[in-house]
């Protein structure tokens, strides 16, 4: 049983270890990406950043809604 937990250890380290280089490599290029494309990133992370803002917005509107007063609740 030791000898299956050492060899399921050692698979699953390599295979981490295979991730962690995988998402290095794509984390390169797309710093790269963004240092050929300042302009094009800007507009994407502000494109982004308005559709979050405007789906928390959205959520927390009608959240507001759908809550009652805490006094109310309790009478």
């Amino acid at each position: 049983m030791r000898a299956e937990i050492a060899s399921l250890s050692a698979r699953l380290s390599e295979r981490a270890g295979n991730a962690a280089a995988y998402v290095q490599d794509e984390a390169t290029t797309v710093a790269g990406a963004i240092r050929e494309h300042p302009a094009t990133a800007t507009t994407l992370f502000t494109l982004i950043g308005t559709i979050g803002f405007a789906i928390g917005y959205l959520v927390g509107a009608q959240s507001v809604e759908n809550r009652t007063a805490w006094y109310r609740r309790y009478s």
